[in-house]
């Protein structure tokens, strides 16, 4: 009779467990739906109010921007400013640069020249404000990255004769991206997931 027993009480056990689950489970459905429906209904009213942006433009601003793009346009192809919005390399780039040691960037007897400084993100991309995208290769300065660690672990220095400028380039001490460093300055918002 024990035995018996013992095996109802199971049973029943089991059985109000799983209802229990069944229930519970129906129950937080239906309440996560609800408040899932709350939220897109609410989205979806705001935007429905929000009014339509409508610009009054006349005929004569057209015109002007008209003219202003094809002067922006004679001033991209005198100064071959296609090559690079075409990705293609700029026929441009010093042929004399040269590495130098941080000792001979901080030199008092080139102090005429300028000096600039760039950070090395981790995707290769260079920046003078983490603003401005640089492709090394286009600043003719994919040979000085590469030789980063020739004299310290996180910079090298160069000098550009021809340009009258001497170049340094420091790694990000984060190892960022260049959109993550934007991201943590609030230069971009970060993506929306």
């Amino acid at each position: 009779m024990k035995i018996g027993y013992a095996v109802s009480l199971l049973t029943g056990i089991a059985i109000g467990s799983g209802v229990g689950y069944i229930v519970t489970k129906k129950l937080l459905e239906d309440k996560y739906q609800q408040i899932a429906n709350n939220e897109i209904a609410s989205v979806k009213a705001r935007y429905a109010r929000q009014k339509p942006l409508i610009v009054n433009v006349s005929k004569e601003d057209i015109e002007k921007e008209e003219a202003t793009l094809k002067e922006v346009e004679e001033v991209i192809q005198e100064n071959n400013y296609n090559g690079i919005i075409q990705n293609e390399v700029p026929t441009n780039i010093p042929d004399d640069v040269e590495i130098i040691s941080p000792e001979e960037f901080i030199n008092p007897d080139y102090d005429d020249y300028e000096k600039v400084s760039y950070i090395l993100f981790e995707d290769g991309v260079l920046s003078t404000d983490g603003l401005t995208e640089i492709d090394p290769e286009y600043a003719g300065l994919d040979e000085v990255v590469s030789s980063i660690g020739m004299y310290e672990a996180d910079a090298i220095h160069a000098r550009i004769p021809s340009y009258h400028m001497d170049v340094e380039i420091c790694t990000d001490p984060l190892d960022r991206t260049f959109e993550q460093y934007q991201m943590d300055k609030g230069i971009i918002a970060p993506p929306i997931e």
